[in-house]
């Protein structure tokens, strides 16, 4: 029997605020739209510095950032390191369009967090997503996904 759904399920769960920090806005604008079509709150930020404000005037409420590791000026691995250094800071997540090992070679050693490499799909991000809060029990307005389900006849 094929299955009857393939797809993203939707768990009932607390709500997980993402700060997204990219400094060009048409990849931010999609990025938040996907988390958004997960479930999940988002807040934006346009560089490193933006996303400090962010945190000092919300420091509760952000449970990830989803940072551009290569942005000008204040780059996502300097705010990374920042964050980090924070006992009770939100998970992270790095996202670039290069591979990590070439943003280590631009910025230098990387903090060992997730990586998202670009181009992904929503899938991806869900699971990088996922990965990112793992350690921290995934308190989000989840959702897992479903690779396949059948409906069970009894029989």
């Amino acid at each position: 029997m094929p299955p009857l759904y393939s797809g993203v399920v939707r768990l009932p769960q607390q709500p997980t605020t993402i700060l997204v920090v990219e400094d060009e806005q048409t990849p931010r604008r999609e990025v938040c739209r996907k988390l958004r079509a997960l479930g999940y709150g988002v807040r934006e930020a346009s560089d490193g510095a933006d996303a400090l404000r962010v945190l000092q005037q919300h420091p509760r409420e952000i449970d990830l950032l989803l940072v551009d590791a290569v942005m000008p000026v204040f780059n996502g691995v300097r705010l990374a390191e920042h964050v980090l250094a924070s006992p009770r800071g939100p998970a992270l997540l790095l996202v670039s369009d290069y591979p990590r090992s070439d943003v280590a070679r631009m910025l230098g050693p990387l903090p060992d967090v997730p990586f998202l490499r670009r181009p992904f799909t929503t899938e991806s991000l869900f699971r990088a997503v996922r990965e990112a809060l793992a350690p921290r029990q995934l308190p989000a307005n989840a959702y897992h996904t479903a690779v396949r389900s059948s409906l069970l006849t009894g029989t």
